[in-house]
């Protein structure tokens, strides 16, 4: 900033060329500051007493600047170390594909539960189904897309269809007796007595549901049974884990049972995805 110091008087003494003042030797006094800053001529730096409040007020306005930039370019040069699998730890994958079981059918919508004794989180659109909607209480292997929404993270967007259960069909035995001579005439030809039939099935069932198969002291397959034969007595059902994700279903029938081969696999069928 250039002062200058116009003077109208035609006083001579007043001009710098009749003072006598050596200019190569000035020295300023802390009055001489002051009135530099009160007419303008230094910046402040610093806050002072005297400063009128709208100076203190864009003072301190420009120190918050200064700071923000040095905030801003040490932020700039920070290099953090950070494990990006660390963070997606927690995050599930937005698309898989999972054994969901049937808990819930609604009018144009179903819902299911994932693994052993899971709330339930999947919705299932009907218009996926094909007009084949999911029987209660199965299992289905289904492609989900994470998608939070109410009470459910997932939504179906497609399921598979079931597993062939004929095909895992490892052995059919029956046990038979010698009928008793005194229930038969001599002219009748002696027959044999069918006690039970056991079929043994190889099934891919995850060794975590089964608990939930057989539900608390049998009832869910006792609820199961009952969909075929309620007034009948219901076979004698044993599932075995095995290898992992595999198990042996054994189900029993007596001699005076209605159950046939067809019904066992559907009956089984109903224990898988």
């Amino acid at each position: 900033m250039t002062l200058s110091l116009n003077y109208s008087s035609d006083n001579r003494s007043l001009l710098n060329e009749d003072m006598d003042i050596d200019f190569n030797n000035l020295t300023l006094e802390p009055e001489d500051y002051e009135k530099a800053r009160e007419i303008g001529v230094l910046t402040p730096r610093k806050i002072e007493s005297f400063d009128s409040p709208l100076n203190t007020y864009e003072i301190e306005f420009l120190q918050m600047m200064d700071e923000q930039e040095e905030h801003l370019e040490i932020l700039d040069s920070y290099t953090p170390d950070i494990n990006i699998q660390s963070i997606g730890s927690d995050i599930p994958d937005m698309f898989t594909t999972q054994v969901v079981r049937i808990t819930h059918i609604k009018k144009s919508y179903s819902l299911g539960s994932l693994g052993d004794n899971q709330p339930t989180s999947v919705y299932i659109p009907h218009n996926i189904c094909e007009n084949n909607i999911p029987n209660l209480h199965d299992f289905y292997y289904m492609d989900l897309r994470y998608h939070p929404q109410g009470r459910n993270s997932w939504t179906a967007r497609n399921i598979h269809p079931k597993l062939d259960t004929s095909s895992m069909l490892v052995s059919e035995s029956i046990v038979k007796c010698r009928d008793l001579p005194y229930t038969r005439s001599c002219d009748e030809e002696i027959e044999h007595l069918i006690l039970y039939t056991n079929h043994v099935f190889s099934v891919p069932i995850e060794h975590g549901l089964i608990g939930i198969i057989i539900g608390k002291e049998g009832k869910n397959l006792k609820n199961l049974t009952n969909q075929f034969y309620p007034y009948s007595d219901p076979p004698d059902i044993t599932i075995t884990p095995t290898t992992p994700g595999m198990a042996t279903v054994s189900v029993v029938t007596n001699c005076f049972s209605e159950w046939l081969t067809d019904d066992i696999i559907n009956l089984v069928s109903h224990m898988h995805a």
